[in-house]
């Protein structure tokens, strides 16, 4: 049997709150999800936001390569815009794998 992954990113969810949701049986199939598997807190690198981690997960590789520390930033044309203007012919590892041959779900 092949190796298989899935991948939960919950973008702006509290983690305290999740915790304590999974805990007290709020979120029961959360909880049975997280017993069965192994759960890591992310933090975005100090002076950006989240915006870095959601590149360098898409990307595979950290800041320092991607560039993206912000979702507002200086474009290469030198004017300020969104981030991901920059980001043309960029794939995501997920576009990797599947010209691979894996299936992929995303």
């Amino acid at each position: 049997m092949s190796a298989r992954v899935l991948i939960v990113a919950l973008d702006g969810a509290d983690g305290p709150t999740l915790d304590r949701c999974t805990a007290d049986g709020t979120l029961p199939h959360l909880a049975r999800l997280r017993n069965r598997s192994r759960t890591i807190h992310l933090k975005a690198p100090r002076g950006s936001t989240d915006d870095a981690i959601w590149a360098s997960f898409k990307y595979g590789v950290g800041p320092g390569e991607h560039g993206r520390y912000h979702w507002w930033q200086p474009l290469l044309s030198g004017r300020m815009g969104m981030a991901f203007l920059d980001e043309t012919g960029r794939e995501g590892f997920w576009n990797r794998l599947s010209a691979a041959g894996h299936r992929v779900a995303v």
